[in-house]
């Protein structure tokens, strides 16, 4: 938890000396997220979830993280739920 926080601070004194944005989409400074897809949870034919991975709807953001609503934890959650997910990715 501690960690987090002090990632929080470390973040914000990066938005004041202007090093960053909050509305800076992650991709600017991880490239390979420019490229990310999302899950989107469905019934299949048979009725099991079925995963299907789509482009978002907007880039993840800076302000994302720092709120943790990036979705991006989600993801290890539906490998574990979702047979099969491992090897789509």
């Amino acid at each position: 938890m501690c960690s987090r926080k002090s990632h929080c601070v470390f973040a914000m004194m990066l938005v004041d000396r202007g090093k960053i944005a909050l509305d800076d989409p992650i991709s600017k400074y991880i490239p390979s997220f420019a490229a990310m897809k999302v899950g989107l949870e469905r019934k299949g034919a048979t009725g099991k979830a079925v995963l299907d991975m789509v482009p978002p709807r907007r880039p993840v953001m800076i302000e994302d993280l720092l709120l943790h609503t990036s979705g991006i934890w989600a993801l290890a959650l539906a490998l574990r739920k979702i047979p099969g997910l491992a090897r789509m990715i």
